[in-house]
């Protein structure tokens, strides 16, 4: 991955990608997924971002989900979310990046293509 930071809290996270100055200022839960606990987040700086938590037990998953992403965004053939930063918080893990819509929607398009490929011989994309 391209220097993903890895953060000990969503604080430093937000920090490092948007200035020391900014903060959240408010977060709104976001449905769709069923794996992990998603929200919008409204950033001091006026600009929003997206965060998905789950257990600290679930962060491979993160990192994983974050140099699947990475991957095909070095294809140069699909748009896909930009991710900020993961990292470990308050017990939990999480992964951020650019807004709910676009990232829930496209990660779970990817997440979807990438079972698929793992399983079936069979696919045919055209």
């Amino acid at each position: 991955m391209n220097n993903l930071p890895v953060c000990n809290s969503l604080k430093e996270a937000i920090r490092l990608t948007f200035g020391r100055d900014v903060t959240i200022e408010s977060r709104q839960r976001v449905h769709g997924g069923d794996a992990n606990d998603s929200y919008a987040l409204l950033l001091s700086n006026g600009k929003r971002a997206f965060i998905k938590e789950n257990t600290i037990s679930n962060a491979d998953s993160f990192r994983a989900e974050a140099e699947g992403i990475d991957a095909i965004k070095s294809t140069n053939t699909l748009r896909v979310p930009e991710i900020y930063a993961l990292g470990t918080d308050a017990g939990n893990s999480f992964l951020t990046g650019t807004g709910a819509g676009s990232f829930g929607i496209s990660v779970t398009c990817l997440i979807t293509i990438r079972h698929s490929l793992a399983y079936s011989s069979d696919l045919l994309i055209t």
